[in-house]
């Protein structure tokens, strides 16, 4: 017996207008998440950049339209600091700084 790939199997009651016509990726929402991960990469660089040590363990997560910064670092000064340095790449994006300063 010889099965279609899974991509192009579909639910009988599904409208052929609804079926997938080519690629595994049509879904816009992953499309759009690849995009948010990968700019989320490129700002935890612009931080690894900055030399400081700490800001390399900073996360960067990217939503739609705005950034958050998350994580830990000593001083208030390293909270600015990894604030500053994201904010010229932000291209409009809203940013969230939800860096908790605490020393160990």
């Amino acid at each position: 017996m010889i099965s279609s790939p899974s991509s192009a199997r579909r639910h009988p009651a599904t409208p052929a207008a609804v079926a997938p016509t080519s690629g595994p990726n049509l879904n816009p929402a992953v499309a759009v998440h690849a995009a948010h991960r990968l700019q989320g990469r490129r700002l935890e660089a612009v931080l690894r950049e900055t030399g400081r040590r700490q800001l390399q363990q900073v996360g960067v997560i990217v939503d739609g339209r705005a950034v958050t910064l998350e994580g830990r670092v000593d001083t208030y000064v390293l909270k600015q600091i990894a604030q500053e340095s994201i904010r010229p790449h932000l291209r409009g994006m809203t940013l969230r700084n939800h860096l908790v300063v605490a020393s160990e």
